[in-house]
């Protein structure tokens, strides 16, 4: 084999070596460090969503906290008066809280009043039948 031959085989060997250590502590130390950096922001955005969803529920625990003041609401509960109560429930109610969906229910847990609200149509309606079976579950 003549030095010609030999010296490009040596640097085609030497390349394809570079090349190949090269992958391989991109794949070890890159990679890694973009994974860790995938892993850090996708952290952050479930911090960031557990905030937002904290200050819903805060806020949806404070308009509970308000109506369970209200006399028409006590009212409703005692099963004394639902006139009261329901005229209060108006679209502009359901809008001003930023609610589609009131649920009433007295201290054994029983529904005494359901109104949704249908934000595309803008309309009052009774809820599904659906959603209402699976609210004795879920506490507030």
């Amino acid at each position: 084999m003549s030095i010609r031959k030999t010296t490009v085989l040596f640097v085609i060997m030497a390349f394809v070596g570079l090349i190949t250590v090269l992958l391989v502590i991109q794949d070890v130390t890159v990679a890694r460090m973009f994974e860790q950096v995938e892993i850090q922001d996708a952290e952050e955005n479930i911090r960031r969503s557990q905030a937002v969803l904290q200050g819903e529920f805060d806020y949806l625990e404070a308009i509970s906290r308000d109506w369970v003041q209200r006399a028409d609401v006590k009212a409703l509960v005692r099963g004394e008066e639902t006139a009261a109560f329901e005229s209060v429930l108006t679209e502009a109610t359901f809008e001003g809280l930023a609610l589609d969906l009131i649920v009433v229910r007295d201290e054994t847990g029983q529904i005494v009043f359901a109104g949704e609200y249908d934000l595309r149509e803008n309309v009052l309606k009774s809820p599904d039948a659906f959603l209402l079976e699976q609210l004795p579950g879920m506490l507030f």
